[in-house]
């Protein structure tokens, strides 16, 4: 699919460009989405309108089929379920953190020093008769 500007696509429609502007900003011509100010369209769907007004209801049923098909290319330009993505990159943040916390703590011996000494600390306060207390972090 090649991308067109405003210009691109009053060129290849014949319309005058704020006719264009207006049917991008109804959404009967759709914006494909960019951090940049030039915007873009989808070539195929701007043509799809090349010798009729610039509305949907000009559209026969197939051409409507293949407008929809190119908003939804240009909504969504890879093609995501951008929350599926969302959620699964940070469900994978998430564990590869909690892994690497895991292995910097037993790489290093501290997570079994960290119980040993609490282990120890406890069991020396239960002998001298003061169980009762949390243990002390030393």
């Amino acid at each position: 699919m090649e991308q067109v500007t405003y210009e691109e696509a009053s060129e290849l429609l014949g319309k005058h460009i704020d006719n264009v502007r207006r049917a991008a900003m109804l959404g009967v011509i759709t914006q494909i989405p960019s951090a940049k100010r030039v915007k873009y369209f989808i070539r195929e769907q701007v043509l799809l309108f090349k010798g009729k007004r610039l509305s949907l209801s000009d559209l026969n049923q197939n051409e409507r089929k293949q407008w929809e098909m190119y908003r939804d290319a240009a909504s969504n330009p890879l093609g995501l379920d951008t929350v599926t993505v969302i959620r699964e990159e940070t469900q994978k943040g998430i564990q590869a953190f909690a892994d690497s916390v895991a292995a910097r703590l037993q790489g290093k011996g501290i997570l079994e020093s960290l119980l040993s000494d609490i282990f120890i600390s406890a069991s020396k306060e239960s002998e001298a008769g003061r169980g009762s207390r949390v243990p002390s972090f030393r």
